[in-house]
């Protein structure tokens, strides 16, 4: 215990002497800082470097996911300034993510460009079927991104590119790279991916795991609710991933992939307060892509088809009142898309999006929901230093009809600097929950969360201005501003049923939480990065980082803006420490959150004005990157925390493991 409090407090020293943030480019290990950020991202459909989007983006790259402390996609989220995270669960289970103060309905998640955003309800929007070995690389776009995307960029856009959807030609190769550990609390997680590739075939493999029997919690309600004194958070999460890339020839590729995502779990406390609650949940998705892409010198040509299905068995209390809800929603798309360069900076682009989702349910019902859009982009220098990004999308939902969405950003860069601007208009419908949530089940018990089919979309204008400035190679910082005004806000407010006219199921002068656009909301931000590097004698490299971000929302008028809308961080501090030696790599994340307090006194649960989290992970690699053994610690402190109000965080948790990689 005294070594790993010491361990802590040297790795915290050096990330606040560092006081650094995750770096705009990427945290490419031991990699000064070039000039000007040039990675190429997809702020637009329109692939771009970062220094010219205009926006504020991260990536993280396929090293930086391979070395962080980190099981699943939603940790590694936590430690890039301006999302804000709030888990159910560890590992994975079931994460609602923000970007700047939106609700987690308002982010939209894209995977090799085609959407992945779940139909049912946005608390299934991380539930990525794509193990972390196979990505090459995620970009976190900060801001509208709908113009070119589509519905629920709101806040903003992850796009997560998987190696095989990248890839070009090259040599012939076999590789397996590994992670493979064991934990407390009966865990066991696993990171497997084989790659090959010969010829004009490329396949590739993945398969990851987080399995536990979970810790040992006590069951506040024992006696009313009918469950034991004693309860675990167990959970079961895999996913295996399987894709193949057909080089035709120079010019044509064909991708395909095919994934399925299971996960079991104890999901007590996860949507209600409710002493009753009792709850498991099995959540099963599969996730199949096909892409066809032309690329020459001057123009891109591609087509993306997607279809994933869900099945959701919900079960809120087995006794003594046995409630099974039961959902599969299925979507497709169709996505075509078309590039155009006009000179070396100058490129215009444009497609059509479809969309036809479908659902079956035993409380929602049947419903259809489909869309179409045209969208076009543009990308302009207008002098040497400046270029301008735009994007204009028509688009119809039979959710709610015709909606134009603009999108325009400008950046100025000069030797040592960039200052970028951005604006734009973004949408979100309400889902199949949102709209239909208990609609069929007859004389409904009273507090019970009830669907209101007539809601309005939600509509968000939003404007952000910033700079990032390099002193030098090794040192650079960044600023933005963010301003977001939305109406038509969804939420659930307690009413009684003799005033909802449009539901006929409900128990008559009883009170239901009833789905309507209730707000309108404005919120104001403010993003801080600094980055920092040592190199000693090429012996010791130090990479430290440090962010900041500033969030408040409010409603005009006196109107009190509501838990649901206004759940995220005021101040959310984060940063992560990077010390590597020869054989060595010494890794930490850490949050420093402040929030709005909560507190249910039925089931005694609360939400923590402050909380501190830190991730640790410490590497010895006697084979350079062939071979290595870690330990990895998640929340270092063993803070108790929840971030949704009832769902304990897991305390501190010990992981021990083995990692390599193996080419022919």
């Amino acid at each position: 215990m005294k070594k790993t409090i010491l361990l802590f407090i040297l790795t915290t020293a050096i990330g606040v002497a560092t006081a650094q943030t995750v770096r705009v480019d990427s945290l490419q290990e031991s990699t000064p800082l070039i000039t000007l950020d040039s990675i190429e991202v997809t702020a637009t459909k329109i692939p771009t470097s970062i220094s010219k989007t205009g926006k504020h983006i991260t990536v993280f790259s396929k090293e930086d996911i391979q070395k962080m402390p980190v099981t699943s996609v939603d940790e590694l989220f936590r430690f890039a300034a301006g999302l804000n995270i709030n888990a159910r669960q560890a590992f994975g289970v079931q994460s609602d993510i923000g970007i700047r103060g939106s609700t987690f309905s308002q982010v939209l998640i894209v995977v090799d460009n085609v959407r992945l955003n779940d139909p049912l309800t946005g608390h299934f929007n991380n539930n990525i079927p794509i193990p972390l070995s196979e990505i090459e690389q995620i970009e976190i776009v900060r801001g509208p991104a709908g113009a070119s995307y589509g519905s629920d960029a709101v806040g903003g856009m992850i796009h997560i590119k998987t190696k095989h959807y990248e890839a070009k030609r090259a040599e012939d190769t076999l590789q397996l790279t590994a992670q493979i550990g064991l934990g407390q609390h009966q865990l066991y997680f696993s990171d497997l991916n084989l790659r090959y590739q010969q010829n004009n075939i490329l396949a590739t493999a993945g398969v990851q795991t987080n399995i536990a029997k979970g810790e040992e919690l006590t069951n506040r309600n024992f006696g009313v609710s009918g469950g034991d004194s004693l309860y675990n958070n167990y959970f079961n999460v895999q996913t295996y991933s399987a894709a193949l890339s057909y080089f035709l020839d120079e010019q044509y590729t064909v991708n395909f992939r095919s994934s399925i995502d299971r996960r079991d779990f104890n999901a007590k406390y996860f949507y209600t307060n409710n002493e009753l609650d009792e709850s498991v949940e099995s959540v099963n998705n599969s996730w199949n892509q096909l892409g066809i892409r032309r690329k020459t010198d001057q123009e891109v040509s591609e087509v993306n088809i997607g279809l994933k299905t869900n099945r959701d068995e919900y079960i809120f209390n087995p006794s003594p009142r046995f409630t099974i809800n039961q959902h599969q929603t299925r979507q497709f798309q169709l996505g075509l898309n078309h590039q155009y360069h006009l000179s070396n900076l100058a490129q215009i682009g444009g497609g059509l999006q479809f969309i036809n989702k479908r659902i079956k349910s035993n409380d929602r019902g049947n419903h259809v929901n489909r869309s179409i859009a045209l969208y076009a982009d543009a990308v302009y220098p207008l002098t040497f230093n400046t270029m301008a990004n735009g994007s204009l999308r028509l688009e119809y939902d039979g959710n709610f009809g015709f909606e134009v969405l603009p999108q325009l950003s400008i950046s100025y860069n000069k030797t040592n600097y960039i200052l970028r601007a951005s604006a734009g208009k973004s949408i979100r419908a309400a889902d199949f929950t949102e709209r239909f949530v208990s609609s069929t089940i007859l004389d409904l018990t009273p507090g019970r969360n009830i669907g209101n089919p007539d809601l309005e979309a939600e509509r968000s204008w939003s404007f952000e201005v910033g700079g990032d400035y390099y002193y030098d190679p090794s040192l650079k910082g960044s600023a933005t501003i963010f301003y977001r005004t939305s109406k038509n806000l969804i939420d659930y407010i307690y009413i009684n049923s003799n005033t909802i006219n449009n539901i006929y199921t409900l128990q008559e002068n009883e009170f239901y939480f009833y789905a309507i656009n209730v707000s309108q909301t404005r919120t104001t931000g403010l993003e801080l990065n600094v980055n920092k590097q040592w190199q000693f004698n090429n012996w010791l490299t130090i990479n430290g980082q440090f962010g900041y971000t500033l969030l408040n929302t409010n409603t005009p008028g006196t109107q009190t803006v509501s838990k649901y809308l206004a759940n995220h961080p005021k101040h959310n501090f984060n940063w992560i420490v990077d010390a590597s030696i020869p054989k060595f790599q010494l890794v930490s994340n850490a949050n420093f959150i402040n929030r709005n307090a909560d507190f249910s006194e039925t089931i005694g649960a609360e939400i923590k004005k402050n909380y501190f989290i830190t991730n640790f992970k410490l590497l010895y690699k006697p084979f350079e990157d062939t071979f290595g053994v870690f330990y990895k610690v998640h929340n270092l402190t063993n803070t108790q925390y929840s971030e949704i109000l009832g769902a304990q965080m897991p305390g501190r948790w010990n992981m021990f493991g083995i990692q390599g990689s193996l080419s022919k």
